[in-house]
Formats: C-alpha cells, structure tokens, sequence
C-alpha cells in the first residue's frame, strides 16, 4: 500500500513537468510571434520620422523665361534628385520641389546655378561701300542679341506692284507689296567660349530698265550676302564683301560685337 502511494506521487510529479513544460512552450511560442510585430512598429516609426523630416519649396526663375529652358532646368533637378518629387509650372516660370530638407536645400543650390543672367551681345554693322579699292560711304546697324536667339533689322521702302485687276469695278484692283532696301538677320548659337554668329544681309533695289511684262511690273535687283564666324567680343570682324545692288559699287561688312549684362 504504501509502494501505491509512492507510484501515485511520482505520476503527479510527472504529470506536473508536463503541464510546466507545455505552459513554458506556449509562452516561448507567444513571444515568437509578437517579435515581428516589434519590427513592424519600428518600420512605422522610421516611416513616421521620414514624412516629419520631408521638405518642400516652389523655385520661381527670374532669368530663364524661355520654355525649353525651365524644361532644361527641371530635367537637371529630376536626374540629379531622383527621389525628390519635382514638378515643372512653365506658366509661371516655376519649379516645385518636396524631399528632405537636404534635397531640398540642394535642388535650391543648382537653381541658383543654372538661373543667371543670360549675357547678351551687342553687334554693330558697317556696311562699307568701295570705289576703286577704297571706302567712299557707310552705314551703320547695332543690334542686341542672346545666344540662341535671332535678331531682324528691315530698312528701306514698301513698293506696292498691281498683280490683277478684280472682275467688278467696286472692288478695285489686286496690289501685292513688296520690300525693297536692307534686310539684316542675325543669331548666336552655341557655348560661352565657342559661340558662332550668323549673319544673312540681302540688299535690293528697283532696276532702271523696264521689265518687258508691262509697265506696272519693275526689275527688282538683289544681292544677298551669308557668312557664319566666331564671335570675338571687342574685335572688329571684315565679314566680307559682295557687289552692291543697283550698281557697280562694291559693298564691305564688318562687325563688332561688345558683350551685355
């Protein structure tokens, strides 16, 4: 009887490791799974951190209006900050930038890089005419010029020629005009240090002698002169020369070009 005591005790005892043993699996298996929500709640929270450090900023260019231009900047700032959120407002001359403050703060120094002053040019033109191998007279044209841009200078008279009379009498006849003097067409292009000018002049002027296909038809003499250069600032340039309209005369064409601010 008393060995059945004993027995009965030691099932008890075990029975207890038993139920020890699975209480302490469960809290193991507990803390298990709560170990991924721990790293779930510090993602949030370096998320949450991230969106309270975010920046934001509108950049508004006082010197680049042209549209490919502010387009160019925008271009800069999205491959340079390519995980700042930029948006281009080519109305107003604006660029938007939201990121952290240290891509904000850089996307406002490439800004203040790229939007300067564009430096422009002021070229003058001597048209020089030639008798004999030496000047005689000349006329003088100054423009202002941007690189990338084109200047246009018209000088002379509009001369109205009659192309057809009209069916009824009220409505008059047809009368077409036309330009005739000094047409001068200039552009720069390129980079700072190896900028290229290009410059068009056409010149022309009424002939004298009848053209033979009535009298309200006249002969129209032209001359056009195209030459492209390097543009050295404060250096007059001989462009070149060609024979003048209407006459036997030689002309010359020299430039001299100042740079602007």
């Amino acid at each position: 009887m008393f060995c059945s005591s004993l027995n009965s005790l030691a099932g008890r005892r075990n029975s207890f490791r038993l139920v020890a043993l699975l209480v302490l699996s469960l809290l193991a298996g507990r803390g298990a799974l709560a170990q991924p929500e721990a790293k779930v709640e510090t993602a949030q929270q370096k998320t949450s951190d991230a969106a309270a450090g975010e920046s934001y900023e509108t950049f508004t260019l006082n010197n680049t209006t042209d549209q490919g231009d502010i387009r160019e900047v925008a271009n800069d700032l999205r491959n340079m900050l390519p995980q700042a959120r930029i948006y281009q407002m080519s109305a107003q001359g604006a660029i938007s930038v939201a990121g952290t403050a240290r891509e904000v703060q850089l996307a406002r120094r490439i800004v203040a890089e790229l939007d300067r002053p564009r430096r422009s040019y002021r070229l003058t033109y001597s048209l020089y005419e030639l008798e004999n191998g030496k000047r005689v007279s000349s006329r003088s044209f100054t423009l202002n010029v941007a690189p990338g841009q084109r200047a246009y200078l018209r000088q002379g008279s509009r001369i109205p020629i009659l192309t057809g009379a009209s069916p009824t009498a009220d409505k008059g006849a047809h009368v077409q005009y036309i330009d005739i003097g000094l047409n001068l067409e200039v552009s720069i292009e390129g980079a700072p240090g190896s900028l290229r000018l290009h410059t068009k002049l056409e010149q022309t002027s009424l002939g004298d002698e009848p053209s033979g296909l009535g009298a309200q038809d006249p002969v129209i003499r032209q001359s056009v002169f195209e030459e492209a250069s390097v543009l050295t600032p404060g250096k007059a340039i001989l462009l070149g020369a060609f024979a003048a309209a209407g006459g036997p005369k030689t002309a010359e064409v020299e430039v001299v070009s100042e740079v602007i601010l």
